[in-house]
């Protein structure tokens, strides 16, 4: 199992909301995304340049609806890792309501440029990744002194109020893809430990000027 940094394996994970969001009109509907009326989307301003998006429940019914995104390659940040968007992230989804669960299933598509790791040269990397989530209130957590997590609890999602951070899921899903070591190619040298070169474009003499000269002459020994 990958890690994924700030999410611990094991336990259930929490999207917080902010209690303040700003109506988010399109020109489609007054709704969620473009074709999924009954969900309200809306927009914080918590991110320099740029919004945060989370579906409102409130008017989720229970057969649920589909719904699309597109984010562009400056619209999802990742602070946390040398990751970058070089195409923009196509989500499709249905979500639904299960009484106080809530589903939501759906793919994403984009390409992302990472650093190898070993070379540190950028690698471009396509992902197209199908995801499944399931959302359970945070209060429902809250009232209960113990909880012993089931083999189902562990796939739960915590989220606080009436809302689910699209931003939040849709940047964990692109980093579970991501392969357990990137590398430029599998033959990759990587790089001197010593003084940085590059070993793929060519040896250094580091590993010559680190023999102890008391060993010196066991070089010109012959057996």
């Amino acid at each position: 199992m990958r890690s994924v940094p700030g999410v611990q394996p094991g336990r259930y994970r929490s999207r917080y909301c902010p209690r303040s969001p700003v109506r988010f009109e399109s020109a489609a509907c007054p709704a969620i995304i473009s074709d999924f009326v009954r969900c309200p989307l809306t927009r914080t301003m918590s991110r320099p340049g740029g919004f945060d998006m989370r579906i409102e429940l409130e008017k989720l019914e229970e057969s649920g609806g589909r719904f699309s995104r597109t984010y562009e390659i400056d619209q999802l940040a990742f602070d946390e890792l040398e990751l970058r968007l070089i195409e923009p992230v196509k989500v499709e989804a249905r979500i639904r309501r299960k009484t106080e669960e809530v589903e939501l299933r759906g793919k994403l598509r984009t390409k992302i440029a990472i650093l190898c790791g070993r070379c540190l040269k950028s690698v471009e990397l396509s992902i197209d990744v199908e995801f499944a989530e399931r959302f359970t209130p945070a209060v429902s957590w809250k009232h209960e002194e113990q909880h012993e997590l089931s083999e189902d609890d562990l796939n739960l999602a915590a989220f606080d109020g009436e809302a689910i951070e699209l931003d939040d899921l849709v940047r964990e899903e692109i980093i579970l893809a991501l392969p357990g070591h990137v590398l430029c190619d599998e033959t990759c040298k990587g790089l001197c430990p010593t003084c940085g070169a590059d070993l793929n474009a060519g040896s250094c003499d580091c590993a010559a000027k680190q023999i102890d000269s008391r060993w010196e002459k066991l070089k010109d020994l012959r057996f």
